[in-house]
């Protein structure tokens, strides 16, 4: 059985995850057309690779969390994850810093990070309970 301490850490990661997730979820879709300018087709383009991208990764990160540790597999996820959002909130300064590589690239390379992030935290966060 849980004790309080992990309860409590696993209530409050869990919190923070849904609010990061539904926030993204709610936003990103205004986001992408009135500061990207995305058309349809990349919009869907972007939830492609996020879909892709963990149904590549599923098991390699499985097997990063058997064999050193769901904690270390939670760790990583938040880093990537992490780093996932400052790349997405960052895709219209780095398309004007380097102009050979579009927006809709970097945008792309952040749903990337996302969805291997979310391998990483997927079964993880829950096998210990």
């Amino acid at each position: 059985m849980m004790n309080d301490r992990a309860a409590k850490v696993f209530i409050g990661m869990r919190f923070i995850i849904a609010l990061a997730s539904s926030t993204m979820f709610t936003t990103y879709g205004i986001y992408y057309v009135t500061m990207l300018d995305l058309n349809p087709f990349q919009l869907v383009l972007v939830g492609t690779v996020l879909e892709l991208t963990v149904l590549l990764f599923e098991g390699i990160t499985g097997v990063v969390a058997d064999t050193y540790g769901r904690r270390t597999s939670v760790i990583i996820a938040m880093f990537i994850l992490g780093l996932g959002f400052v790349l997405e909130g960052s895709v219209i300064w780095l398309a004007d810093l380097s102009s050979s590589v579009p927006s809709f690239a970097w945008l792309l390379i952040s749903q990337v990070m996302f969805g291997i992030g979310w391998t990483f935290v997927s079964g993880a966060d829950t096998a210990g309970l």
